[in-house]
């Protein structure tokens, strides 16, 4: 304990005896350069605000040429109907699915079957051309020449 007073009085002694070389640094503000001697020799570029724009302003001149002129302008012309000969007509072909009779279904299990036409069908197979999608309590529903239809189940 001795030892860490002894230290500690010398050290404080140390610091008011030479107060001035330890304590803190002499601060001396940097001076800025002679900007202007510099820009007259052409070392650096002088300040500009950078809220002034750079390009030249247009003149009135300019402004009125950019306009255009209201004769210029032309309202659109309304669209003139197409002669009936050009149109292309568009024909609705009515898809007949083929008869297809359900006998039962088994639909709350982990493999939905149904009997159709008198054969067991799963769900992804095909059957008349039609691919059965999804089996139901009330039905089934097929694919059939890129459509969907549902056959409703009747007991």
């Amino acid at each position: 304990m001795r030892k860490i007073t002894l230290a500690l009085t010398i050290l404080l002694s140390l610091f008011l005896l030479f107060p001035g070389s330890h304590a803190r640094a002499e601060f001396e503000p940097a001076r800025p350069p002679d900007i202007e001697a510099n820009f007259a020799n052409g070392t650096i570029a002088p300040e500009r605000n950078p809220f002034i724009p750079q390009l030249p302003s247009p003149t009135e001149t300019q402004i009125s040429e950019a306009k255009p002129k209201p004769t210029d302008i032309k309202p659109p012309q309304p669209q003139q109907p197409r002669p009936a000969s050009s149109a292309k007509k568009i024909e609705e072909v009515e898809i007949k699915l083929p008869s297809l009779t359900i006998s039962g279904l088994v639909w709350n299990s982990d493999r939905p079957q149904a009997i159709i036409n008198d054969q067991v069908i799963d769900i992804g197979m095909s059957i008349e051309n039609a691919t059965i999608t999804k089996i139901s309590k009330a039905g089934i529903v097929v694919e059939y020449s890129g459509k969907e239809f549902t056959v409703q189940y009747t007991q």
